[in-house]
């Protein structure tokens, strides 16, 4: 006698990946770091006028945009002095954008200084129409990057800012007080100004507006206004507007 035919049924299950959120500051969150932490892939953040103490930590999660909807003139995030404002972590892509803010108050004294207003560290994400000024490093041994600073294998955008009156002092190596980019990263560093740092006191300045270091991957400067920078250190002094280890 002959089995009878085994019938399959397959049913197709649509998964509809979720629509990207815009959350809001205050409103959705009472926080920017709150809301970062809260955030999914693809989300956007909306950050009302206004000056928010926060030391960020951006998380893992790529392609969160951040905004200030009133642009930098009217949304400011400080430091108070209480490290580096800004960390963006690693992994991130060119998705991850940071836009629309006065990026302030950073201060760092540690022996070893690193990104005092922003770090990007083994991350690539856009930075944007921000400005960066007022970051201080006031290192006992070295301080690199007191605007922003590029380090590891990160390929960054960093675009229309205004990178101005940030400060490296005292220590021994001063490298980059606008912006300092070593290890293997490979940065576009597009139609920003860069004006009025100051890399000063310490024993050997190197790169008043702008410090790419040795072993970097092919990075790109263009379009970019780089005037009215200072290097002057008690021993050597090299590259007041850019330093080319």
């Amino acid at each position: 006698m002959r089995k009878p035919p085994v019938v399959v049924v397959l049913f197709a299950v649509l998964v509809t990946p979720a629509a990207a959120a815009v959350l809001y500051v205050p409103g959705t969150y009472p926080t920017i770091q709150q809301t970062l932490d809260a955030a999914s892939p693809g989300d956007t953040i909306l950050v009302a006028p206004g000056t928010y103490t926060e030391n960020l930590a951006w998380p893992s999660t790529d392609g969160i945009r951040l905004i200030g909807v009133a642009g930098w003139a009217g949304t400011t995030i400080d430091g108070t002095g209480n490290g580096r404002v800004v960390v963006l972590g690693r992994g991130l892509t060119r998705a991850t954008v940071l836009k629309g803010f006065t990026v302030t108050g950073g201060r760092m004294n540690t022996p070893t200084n690193l990104g005092c207003g922003i770090l990007v560290q083994d991350s690539s994400p856009t930075i944007r129409g921000n400005l960066i000024a007022g970051n201080v490093g006031d290192g006992i041994s070295w301080s690199h990057g007191g605007g922003i600073g590029v380090f590891g294998r990160a390929g960054p955008l960093i675009e229309r800012n205004i990178i101005s009156k940030n400060i490296l002092r005292h220590g021994l190596w001063n490298h980059g007080a606008g912006i300092y980019v070593d290890g293997t990263a490979s940065p576009d560093i597009v139609a920003n100004q860069i004006v009025q740092n100051e890399n000063r006191g310490g024993q050997w300045c190197f790169g008043g507006g702008l410090y790419v270091g040795s072993y970097v991957s092919p990075t790109v400067v263009v379009g970019n206004v780089i005037a009215g920078n200072l290097c002057t250190g008690g021993g050597w002094s090299y590259g007041g507007g850019i330093h080319v280890a």
